[in-house]
């Protein structure tokens, strides 16, 4: 799950400015005009996304358990669960 966010987090905000930049909305004289508009648009919005993604992130972490996945909810670190089975 996490390298398919990644990809997605690399791969979506460009997508989408060139989705925007297709439209009849914009007419561009030159195809260099253009493309410099597109990389100046799509890779801050890119970064930006990316640092909050990585921001979120952290924040999820609980610092007794590790990582929190989604989907099974908190993963123990390694060594934990035998600690807890003896006990």
């Amino acid at each position: 799950m996490l390298t398919l966010a990644i990809i997605t987090i690399i791969f979506l905000p460009g997508a989408f400015i060139a989705t925007i930049f297709s439209t009849d909305m914009f007419d561009f004289s030159d195809h260099q005009q253009q493309l410099r508009i597109f990389f100046a648009v799509s890779v801050p919005l890119t970064v930006v996304i990316l640092v909050l993604w990585l921001a979120w992130i952290t924040t999820t972490k609980t610092p007794e358990l590790g990582l929190v996945d989604e989907e099974k909810g908190p993963v123990l670190k390694a060594g934990e669960g035998k600690e807890k089975k003896q006990e």
